[in-house]
């Protein structure tokens, strides 16, 4: 199974996980954007935000505020999609990162 944005919304209603003390921030915008809304409002999840993209000035300020990161690069049944900026950035910032 492949991990889209999709399938991951889909996983934080497992074992109620975004109703604990676990704070999501979805960052950027993308083709799931209008589902990912939809869900956060059926399931009433008040710790998962929907943040507008960052500029690159303040990246470095966001990422010093977070724990770990999740990066989506999946683009088609291959597999995928290679290393995004973020998620270099991410490392650099010595943040756990959690990829597909």
């Amino acid at each position: 199974t492949f991990l889209t944005m999709t399938s991951f919304i889909g996983a934080l209603s497992i074992g109620d996980l975004a109703k604990n003390n676990i704070c999501f921030d979805i960052v950027g915008n993308g083709p799931e954007l209008n589902y990912v809304q939809n869900e956060l409002l059926y399931h009433q999840w008040r710790n998962v935000k929907i943040l507008s993209p960052i500029p690159n000035d303040n990246i470095p300020e966001y990422l010093a505020g977070v724990t770990a990161t999740a990066h989506l690069t999946y683009s088609g049944k291959v597999g995928g999609g290679g290393v995004s900026n973020m998620l270099l950035e991410a490392m650099a910032a010595r943040t756990i990162c959690i990829c597909w």
